[in-house]
């Protein structure tokens, strides 16, 4: 089960760095179930593919603990670098598809910490795929003290990026304000 090699203290053994991986697939995971119902308001398709995308991250979160393999690494790194180019694409070009097609939507900071973990998970991912083994030369305490830190500052950033999208100007807000709106003409 192992990512290749067993030696003492490699990546691919170590469940700290496992365990924070699996941290930053959870709370990606976390902000697209947030965001799923907005997604669906806009158009079917983008609310499909939030659910999918959402539903893999939890998945790849417990799989990457309870039963790692480079492949899975592989995956994980592509499934989420795809979801970072469509994300960029959408905010720089705007999606070909859609009820605003071809039109860039604004960065939210709910956004921005999905793509921050989606980019770290991509990272980390590719480095524990590495034959050098970069994340290999952690001690058990200095992997420990990673997930740690690693466990706040996610935690506490993605909780800030979920309150603060349901206030006003947020994911949440902007699809209140807009069924609001089209009561009124009711």
């Amino acid at each position: 089960m192992a990512y290749g090699s067993t030696e003492p203290g490699d990546a691919g053994e170590n469940s700290a760095v496992r365990a924070t991986m699996s941290l930053l697939s959870g709370a990606a995971a976390a902000v697209h179930f947030a965001v799923v119902g907005v997604h669906f308001d806009e158009y079917w398709v983008f609310g499909t593919f939030f659910l999918v995308v959402a539903w893999f991250q939890a998945a790849w979160a417990v799989l990457v603990v309870a039963r790692p393999s480079r492949s899975q690494l592989l995956i994980g790194a592509i499934v989420n670098g795809a979801v970072i180019v469509i994300w960029l694409w959408s905010r720089t070009g705007g999606l070909p598809i859609g009820p605003e097609s071809g039109e860039a939507e604004a960065a939210e900071f709910i956004d921005v910490v999905a793509t921050a973990l989606e980019t770290l998970l991509v990272i980390g991912c590719l480095a524990m795929l590495r034959p050098w083994r970069f994340l290999g030369a952690l001690s058990a305490r200095a992997a420990a003290i990673l997930f740690v830190v690693a466990a706040l500052v996610t935690v506490g950033t993605t909780s800030w990026a979920l309150v603060d999208s349901g206030q006003e100007g947020g994911h949440g807000a902007e699809a209140e304000e807009e069924a609001e709106e089209g009561h009124e003409g009711d």
